[in-house]
């Protein structure tokens, strides 16, 4: 059986405690087990350790796909790095989740990290993530979001009008509202 399923009591412990063994060179492996256990003080050893910034990169890629609010203030963190890869891992991992109090953490986050006028997050994050965070800030009521939603409907209309010189469409299914209906 792998070590990071094993459910012999005895084992957890024992991961947690080689976290202290900084000579061992295997801090780092343990890090990855321990961000595959499910046990919450795996996670909570792992949040202990992220507090040491050498340490800080490994764990937080090690957790940031758990699904736990625990991880919300670590993701943050690593959100407002200097270091680039270490933002956009943590806002690719805010972006997908779906918890409410993380889609606010994230807007928070990037009205921090984003100067007003830019919209243009780091060019590794896909558009997928730079959908979601619009939406994100469309709930929370950013006027830029809804800038950006009026001027793509803008160019859809124009798009549609384009395209019915060319195909015969009679129907459009619209999905969604916006304050003109």
């Amino acid at each position: 059986r792998s070590i990071a399923s094993n459910t012999d009591k005895t084992v957890l412990p024992a991961l947690i405690e080689g976290l202290k063994d900084e000579e061992s060179g295997f801090v780092d492996v343990l890090i990855d087990i321990l961000g595959n256990r499910k046990e919450p003080e795996a996670i909570e050893s792992l949040l202990a350790l992220a507090k040491d910034e050498k340490h800080f990169a490994q764990v937080l890629s090690a957790l940031q796909r758990k699904d736990d609010d625990r991880i919300t203030p670590l993701l943050l963190k690593g959100a407002k790095d200097k270091n680039s890869t270490i933002r956009n891992s943590a806002l690719e991992a805010m972006g997908e989740r779906t918890d409410q109090a993380t889609a606010q953490a994230l807007v928070d986050a990037l009205a921090q990290i984003l100067p007003n006028d830019a919209w243009r997050l780091e060019s590794s994050i896909n558009k997928r993530k730079d959908a979601f965070m619009l939406q994100a800030l469309m709930a929370a009521g950013d006027l830029r979001a809804k800038d950006v939603y009026l001027t793509l409907g803008a160019y859809l209309g124009y798009a549609l009008a384009q395209l019915a010189n060319v195909y015969d469409f009679r129907d459009i299914d619209r999905r969604g509202s916006s304050e003109r209906d």
